[in-house]
Order: structure tokens, then C-alpha cells, then sequence
């Protein structure tokens, strides 16, 4: 078994600011905090309501795209649509 010290404990890092292009923290940065939390949200919500089913052929945004982006960003996940 290794033990860290204090001093490699400083020096690391990790989390959202690394992972190369397709990464979970690439596709978290990129749909999660662009431009800003809030704003990615409010899109988000926007994208809600124009929410339709998987086998629907009516223009909107199908479940089976906002279900990884809920879940990606800790977001509530939209009831499924009556349309």
C-alpha cells in the first residue's frame, strides 16, 4: 500500500478541468457551463418544453436526447410528454 503525503495532496489535480475532447468533463464544460450554469439551464428548460416522444415524427426534442443531458447535469429529468 502507498501513503500520500500533504505535499503530493496539493499538487493534485483532477475533476472538471481535465479529460481530453469526448471526455464526461469535456461533454459536462461543454453542455453544463456554456455559456454560464444559469444559462445552460434556462436552454435546457427551453428544450423541455418542446419535448416530444421517441417515436414521434412532429418537430421538437425527442426524450431520448434530454435524458443524458438531465443526467450529465444532475438536472431534473422532464416527465415523459402526452404529445
Amino acid at each position: 500500500m502507498m501513503t500520500i503525503s500533504r505535499d503530493d495532496l496539493v499538487t493534485a489535480t483532477g475533476g472538471v478541468n481535465h479529460g481530453g475532447a469526448g471526455s464526461t468533463s469535456a461533454q459536462y464544460k461543454e453542455i453544463c457551463l456554456t455559456p454560464n450554469r444559469a444559462r445552460a439551464r434556462e436552454q435546457y428548460d427551453e428544450l423541455v418544453q418542446q419535448r416530444i416522444k421517441n417515436s414521434s415524427e412532429v418537430p421538437g426534442v425527442k426524450m431520448r436526447v434530454l435524458l443524458p443531458m438531465a443526467h450529465l447535469c444532475h438536472w431534473p429529468v422532464p416527465p415523459p410528454p402526452t404529445r
